[in-house]
């Protein structure tokens, strides 16, 4: 094996040290593989490049320790042996080709070792382990810790799951260091945002009573009478760049006897040249006809903002819609006597009457 593929296992940091073996009920008998069946195959392709005398790459594949339970870099270099001789890039195209036979010897015995010392250490045998938390109940937990509703869990990693499905089984919940350094970046981020010193930030208080009619790129009429072709837009030059901001909607509705709810759907951020840019809150069902206030809340930093100065449609605005679909035919696009764009009413679908926003 030559130094282009493999030489990406330096990138970690790791030297190959040697190690003793691992003492477990099958140990014997994975050395027995080796010593037959694996070494030959190391010996003819790899140890020519990655031997004990100036090993490409600094990796080092001959005298590699194999207990992969106690030898932590041992065991990362045995798991990218075992990718870049199943992937085909190893042995380079200008070395000897491995045999169907010999790939298989080779990654049967690497993919046993690798699962043997995975099993091992999932064991505890008594022993206290401590936990981490999965994205959820981090999410969960520091909202009821902090008080404000963010995606804390916006930049940790990937939970793990289970054999069994689970993202909260206990064997998948370790921590490692990268995961640990995730965790405490979200923790400071939230206290940067939870904490501020100095002067109370301005407060900006914005109330709408009649739909914006620019002329945003969507086929949606403006109105404030909602079906599922029209939207109500509220737009603002004056906003914060950051912090909590609350968005409070006033509406009735109409509904229609045992047929669907309106689905109420308010969404943040901007309209730039070409495209609409937002982030919406989850819908939420309108059941009563009578007047009711909405709020939802949020985090401007989660949300598209405009480049103050720059876009044909400056301002930071807020959408409302009606989301409520019955899968029916749309109807076609009219125009009334002053040109002005209009759906025909739709009398079996419900709608929401915004009051204000």
């Amino acid at each position: 094996m030559q130094c282009v593929a493999i030489a990406c296992l330096t990138t970690t940091g790791f030297s190959c040290a040697h190690a003793t073996e691992a003492t477990s009920p099958n140990a014997s008998g994975l050395n027995s593989d080796f010593n037959r069946d694996v070494l030959p195959v190391l010996k003819k392709h790899c140890f020519g490049c990655h031997g004990q005398q100036d090993p490409k790459g600094g990796v080092r594949l001959e005298g590699l320790s194999r207990d992969l339970l106690n030898d932590r870099k041992a065991a990362e270099v045995w798991h990218e042996v075992l990718n870049v001789v199943s992937a085909g890039e190893m042995p380079p195209e200008d070395a000897s080709v491995m045999t169907a036979a010999e790939t298989r010897k080779l990654t049967q015995w690497a993919s046993s070792k690798i699962q043997q010392a995975i099993e091992s250490l999932q064991q505890t045998d008594g022993r206290v382990v401590l936990r981490k938390m999965n994205r959820q109940e981090y999410q969960n937990t520091m909202t009821d810790l902090l008080g404000v509703d963010m995606d804390y869990a916006r930049d940790l990693p990937p939970d793990a799951v289970s054999s069994d499905g689970f993202s909260n089984d206990g064997q998948s919940l370790r921590m490692s260091a990268f995961q640990l350094e995730c965790y405490l970046d979200s923790a400071r981020r939230a206290m940067d945002r939870v904490l501020k010193a100095g002067e109370a930030p301005k407060v900006f208080h914005h109330e709408f009573a009649e739909s914006r009619n620019d002329k945003w790129i969507s086929t949606a009429v403006k109105s404030n009478r909602l079906g599922r072709q029209q939207e109500f837009l509220a737009k603002m030059k004056e906003y914060p760049d950051e912090g909590e901001f609350v968005v409070t909607v006033k509406i009735t509705a109409e509904l229609i006897p045992e047929g669907g709810l309106p689905l109420l759907e308010v969404s943040v951020g901007y309209c730039p040249d070409t495209q609409i840019l937002v982030r919406e809150f989850e819908p939420v069902e309108v059941s009563q006809a009578d007047e009711q206030v909405f709020e939802f809340r949020g985090q401007l930093e989660d949300f598209p903002l405009p480049v103050r100065g720059q876009g044909k449609y400056p301002g930071l605005v807020v959408r409302v819609r009606n989301v409520y679909d019955d899968g029916s035919e749309l109807p076609k696009e009219q125009k009334d006597e002053q040109k002005k764009k209009f759906y025909p009413d739709e009398p079996h679908l419900p709608k929401l009457l915004l009051q204000s926003v």
